[in-house]
């Protein structure tokens, strides 16, 4: 039999449906019985919140490698570039060119140092590095439950 094919990209959510998630989901209702309805929410904690999106960063940055990136960045900018050479002259397309390829090389610079910030922020916060089963770095909590 075939298996359904999976998606790539697409994020598990995990749930909790044995006795101890039950519990929080009772105690949630108990203390915010008009949240469904558009009332009262449980405050965020601003740490977790910021956590999560270094998280998030830090996946949507290790879907390509740097390589991947920068070529991909290099083709498009040169396409750009050959407008201007065509309509202005061929001259004014190197210039442009050679603007737009400085521009790659400082943005291949800052999502370095970008990545490595969010690194080190993660592994402050206890998350460990492992790589999953498409060979992707990333961070997971200590109990290694992605979510």
């Amino acid at each position: 039999m075939p298996s359904a094919p999976r998606s790539r990209g697409a994020a598990r959510v995990q749930h909790q449906s044995g006795p101890r998630g039950r519990a929080r989901a009772a105690e949630n209702w108990a203390r915010y019985p008009h949240a469904a309805d558009g009332g009262a929410l449980p405050p965020l904690d601003a740490d977790a919140v910021a956590l999560l999106k270094a998280r998030i960063s830090f996946d949507l940055a290790g879907r390509l490698t740097d390589k991947q990136k920068i070529a991909i960045a290099v083709l498009a900018f040169s396409i750009l570039s050959v407008a201007p050479a065509i309509k202005i002259g061929i001259g004014v397309g190197v210039c442009i060119w050679a603007l737009l390829m400085a521009f790659v090389a400082g943005l291949a610079f800052y999502g370095r140092r970008y990545t490595a910030r969010t690194a080190a922020r993660l592994e402050a916060a206890g998350l460990t590095l492992v790589t999953d089963r498409m060979g992707r770095q990333r961070y997971l909590p200590p109990t290694g439950q992605i979510g």
